[in-house]
This record gives C-alpha cells, structure tokens and sequence, in this order.
C-alpha cells in the first residue's frame, strides 16, 4: 500500500511539472519595463521579454507600443505579442528623463497595485529614450533587463548606489521630510552606466547628483559597511611629512569604509539647526604623493585633512540639496520625531528646509594604510 501512495505521488508531481513546463512555454516573462512621453499625454511603453520555449529562435524579445496608460501599454503588447505577457518577473522599471520630470507617481502606483509584481523592482531614471535604450543590441550581454537587474544589485551591495526598490520610492515619497532618489542611466554606444543619481521632489526629477554624493546620503542615511571614495585635499598642511617637490599639488586618495555611524540632532527649531557627528573607520586603498604614514603625527595630520574635506563635501552638497528644494537624506523626519508638536506638512517642511543650518563634524580614524606612490 506504501509503495502504491509513492507511486502515485510521483506520477503527480511528473503531470503536474509537465503542465507547469508546458503553461511557461506559452508565456513571455516581461524582465523589464519602461516608459517614453509622447504628445497628447500618451506615452510609449517598452518591455524586454524571456521567452521559455525551447523552440524559439530569440530567448528575449523586445515589444514598444503607444497608450494612455501603463495597463494600456500591456494590453496592447498583449496584443502584438505570440506569448501571454506575465508582470510577475520584473525586475527594473525605467522612465526617460521628461517623464519623470513631470512625475512618475501614477506610473509607479499601478505597478505597486499590480499583485503580481514584487515591491523588490528596482525603479531608475534614463538620460536615453527608453524604447532605445531597451531595444538596442548589445554585444556582450543579450538581456538588457536582466543585465540592469544585476549592475544596480550588486553596486547597492557593494554601497556605491542607494537602494531605489518600488517599495522604497514609495515610502520616501509619502513620508513626509525625506525625498527620493534612483539611479540615472546613460547609454554611450554599447556601454550602459550609472554614474549619476536622479533627485526627486515628490514625484518629479529635479536634478542630478554624482556617485560621490550618494556616498554622503548614504553615510548620513545608514550605517555603511563597504563602500569607496575619493577624495583630493590639500598638500599644504601636510607639507613637512611630503616628499620634495609634492608639496605645491594636491593629494588625492581613496579610502574604503570598514565602518561608519552618524547621528543627526535638532539643536535650534526655530531656523532649524542640525547638529551632524559622524564616526568614519577606513582603510586607506592608495594615496598619489609619497608620504611617511608610520609617524603618528603625519596620520594625525592626514585624518584632519580628510575631515576637513568631507565636511567641506557634505555642506557643498546640502546646499545644493537647499537649491532644488529637496531632502534626499531625511532631516524632515529628524525634525518631525525631535521637535514636540511639529506637525509638519510637505510644504511646511519645503520651507524651512531652505533655511536649515548644519553644523558638522567628521571623526575619520585610518585603522590601515595601503599603497602610497
């Protein structure tokens, strides 16, 4: 009787994973999506398909097609494609800079409404139309979904970029005293890349950000673990420790996180006044002008310029954060949890975040020293 139920148990799961094969043959995974404006209030929408079936001469497929709407946009794919379109493999959601100047939001909320899609999709800003960014054939990598995917996962892992999931957009959206920001993507010939970071107030792109001041938001943000940076200070004070003839050019080094915490206070609420401490343990990777790092008066010397010019970095950009009326790193919410009965508005916030002060302190500690030149 034992051997009898076994026998049938696997005679079920032989059926059951023959049908499964044969439903995913007649399926096309959209991979990624993305979205053009066009005049009129239409939009393009473009889709990377995997395709299952093992007879199918091209294992991704790219489909465009114009609507009103995003779900227009499927129905109409559904349409022109052989295969039933499934959303629940997407991976990363592109919008084209002039659309996301002009807000995102009902674009974004559909696919969170969407229960077949995942809040882990990876939403990005594209400097290229996005039907060619998509569409176009790229020599060493076949799918451009898939390729996306893996280049903004593994530099979020590696804490060069700031994790910009449809879950995430969604929180620092509504929340009131944080922005949101996402990748920004060029294509330039066959390479793909993100060196930029696409501001947001609300639901609309302002401007860009470099790499480097995704490192600041994320050292204010989150405590890090990894993570680069590099940095040019200046040779004068550290004249005496430098090599003859080094000391009329400045110093650039690279520095690797082992460790950081930060914490953020209101010491003023009437202007308001934020007080920023940050504790930051790094190695140092590699330094361009020859310096003798064993004396512990050059290493001390050294961690004060290097504190001098993170401060310097962290207020340039903050100012510029003030400019496009923006607060990607969250002070609003610092304000909101510190100051009884603040009861801030988005616009509320907007206006005294033009105004806010910073006071700053860097606290690096260089645990090792790498190679010097």
């Amino acid at each position: 009787m034992f051997s009898l139920i076994i026998c049938l148990t696997l005679s079920l799961l032989f059926f059951a994973g023959g049908i499964e094969k044969r439903v995913l043959e007649r399926m096309g995974l959209i991979v990624a999506v993305g979205y053009d404006e066009l005049p009129r209030d239409r939009l393009l929408g473009t889709a990377v398909l995997y395709q299952i079936d093992p007879d199918a001469k091209e294992k991704v497929n790219v489909i465009s097609n114009t609507a009103f709407t995003s779900k227009g946009f499927r129905n109409a794919a559904n349409v022109e494609s052989s295969k039933k379109l499934a959303g629940g493999q997407i991976r990363v959601a592109v919008y084209h800079e002039p659309l996301a100047r002009k807000g995102i939001i009902n674009l974004v909320d559909t696919l969170s409404r969407d229960a077949d899609i995942g809040t882990g999709v990876y939403l990005t800003v594209s400097k290229t139309r996005v039907v060619d960014l998509l569409s176009h054939r790229y020599p060493e990598f076949a799918n451009i979904g898939a390729y996306l995917y893996q280049n903004i996962k593994q530099n979020i892992r590696g804490e060069r970029l700031i994790s910009s999931t449809l879950h995430e957009f969604l929180h620092d959206y509504y929340s009131v005293g944080k922005d949101p920001v996402l990748p920004y993507i060029t294509l330039h010939g066959d390479e793909v890349m993100i060196n930029k970071i696409a501001m947001f107030k609300d639901d609309r792109m302002v401007g860009t950000m470099s790499l480097q001041d995704a490192f600041l938001i994320k050292l204010l943000r989150d405590r890090f673990r990894a993570g680069n940076i590099e940095l040019k200070i200046d040779a004068k004070p550290l004249a005496k420790y430098l090599h003859k003839g080094q000391q009329d050019k400045p110093i650039h080094i690279v520095l690797e996180q082992i460790g950081s915490k930060s914490r953020i206070n209101v010491m003023d609420p009437t202007t308001p006044t934020f007080d920023i401490q940050v504790k930051f343990e790094v190695s140092l990777q590699e330094i361009d002008s020859q310096i003798d790092l064993g004396k512990p008066d050059s290493l001390k010397a050294l961690q004060k310029e290097v504190n001098t010019e993170l401060v310097h970095l962290l207020q340039t950009f903050l100012k510029e954060t003030q400019k496009m009326g923006v607060d990607p790193i969250g002070f609003g919410l610092k304000y909101n949890a510190q100051v009884r009965g603040a009861k801030l508005t988005k616009e509320k916030w907007r206006s005294y975040y033009q105004k806010a002060k910073f006071n700053i302190n860097f606290n690096t500690m260089i645990i090792r020293t790498g190679v010097s030149r």
